[in-house]
């Protein structure tokens, strides 16, 4: 009996792959029977009755339907931009206005000119003046044909037209959270990730909203990436209790909130912090310090402080790094393996001064090398495990110091490094 069960959970584990993969086969040109194709296909599918189902075959929905976003996102930001480009606006049509009325002044000065001339010159022939006729004619005739030629390509260029389709972006989200939200009762940490990559969908949203004339537009997208990642915290707190686990969720948060870019300063300092707190909860020392170190990546982002959508908080940065030192030492006190945790650190350290962290100075990166030399002298093996381990970490530790040297030897950053001692 236990094996014809295993046969048969095994043959329907099999059919479920098989309809995961039949919902990447859906497709249609138009957006809108797109978007009824994947509803149609999530009702079916949630008519099985048994909710392990589930987490095989609504996977596949929402990447589809994340997939189905960018063909809308293309077809309403884009539009909406191209339109808004393409509609003259009221300065421009005057600035036009104001152009066209001295030159037309212009010309009636010269042919006021002209006509007192001809007046004043009755010595001359009258075929002369026949030519000067034809020739103010011929140049009518072709300021007309000009005017014309202008007044066609201006009809011709057609603005885009409007978003006409039923289907726009928020829909689909609400659409993609509601199906996260049903598969969370199946499998929680498939839901934690997808919102987390739902998320980001709606963050590069807003980011095109952003460009176009519509800032509600833009708040609204924020606002949908938000909801995502506080459902996304709510799963990892009611539903992730495995300490491997809780750093991979914390690993995948900080790679998230790295990623998006318009978040208010307010709600990403409430996600980082809360992420922070994640990271200093965790069970087993090691994985708190190596994420500790992780997450002051959160507190220090951006390729310099004018990159759009940088946050800096230096201080805390050399909290967290602070706060991981004494974690990294506590461990040490146990293993003297643990002498990595200190070589992570310094890799940490060095990124941050060569960041210009203007709180990371110097003397904390040769303090810490200093650190390290001291452990490495008095380290003793209990065994062969450690002994591994200790000539991984060593060959870590030299590579930082030839990068180190290299800096103190180049022209462009030894004036920098030049006080590092290593």
């Amino acid at each position: 009996t236990a094996a014809l069960l295993s046969t048969a959970i095994n043959f329907s584990v099999e059919e479920q792959y098989l309809l995961a993969k039949l919902i990447h086969l859906l497709h249609h040109d138009d957006t809108d029977m797109a978007y009824k194709m994947l509803v149609l296909a999530k009702q079916h599918l949630c008519r099985g009755g048994i909710t392990a189902r589930l987490r095989f075959t609504l996977p596949p929905i929402v990447f589809e339907s994340l997939k189905l976003l960018k063909r809308v996102k293309k077809l309403e930001m884009v539009d909406t931009m191209a339109s808004t480009a393409a509609a003259p606006t009221p300065v421009e049509e005057t600035k036009k206005e104001e152009e066209e009325q001295p030159k037309v002044e212009e010309e009636e000065t010269k042919e006021e000119g002209e006509n007192a001339e001809e007046g004043e010159e009755d010595t001359k022939d009258e075929k002369e003046e026949e030519v000067t006729e034809d020739e103010a004619k011929s140049e009518e005739d072709e300021k007309e044909e000009s005017s014309k030629k202008e007044e066609e390509e201006k009809a011709s260029v057609v603005a885009p037209p409007v978003f006409t389709k039923k289907v726009n972006c928020r829909r689909i989200f609400l659409f993609v959270q509601k199906t996260i939200a049903m598969l969370a009762i199946a499998d929680p940490r498939a839901s934690f990730k997808l919102n987390l990559e739902a998320a980001i969908s709606a963050d590069k949203c807003a980011i095109l909203a952003s460009s176009s004339s519509s800032k509600d537009t833009n708040s609204d997208f924020t606002s949908i990436s938000y909801e995502f990642i506080t459902q996304a915290f709510q799963i990892y707190e009611d539903e992730i209790s495995d300490s491997k686990a809780q750093q991979r969720s914390i690993e995948m948060i900080v790679g998230t909130l790295l990623s998006c870019k318009m978040f208010e300063k307010d709600d990403y300092e409430a996600l980082i912090t809360k992420t922070a707190q994640y990271a200093a909860k965790l069970l087993k020392k090691p994985d708190q310090c190596r994420m500790v170190t992780l997450v002051s990546h959160l507190f220090f982002t951006g390729a310099d402080a004018n990159d759009k959508g940088a946050y800096r908080n230096p201080q805390r940065v050399l909290e967290c790094l602070q706060r991981a030192l004494k974690i990294a030492d506590a461990c040490s006190m146990s293993s003297s393996a643990n002498v990595q945790l200190f070589v992570e650190i310094l890799e940490h350290y060095v990124y941050y001064f060569e960041k210009d962290n203007p709180v990371i100075s110097d003397r904390f990166v040769s303090g810490l090398v200093a650190l390290i030399k001291e452990h490495m002298e008095s380290i003793g093996f209990s065994s062969s495990a450690d002994q591994m381990v200790f000539a991984e970490t060593q060959g870590h530790y030299r590579h930082i110091l030839r990068y180190l040297q290299k800096k103190k030897d180049e022209k462009e950053s030894a004036k920098k490094f030049a006080n590092v001692v290593c």
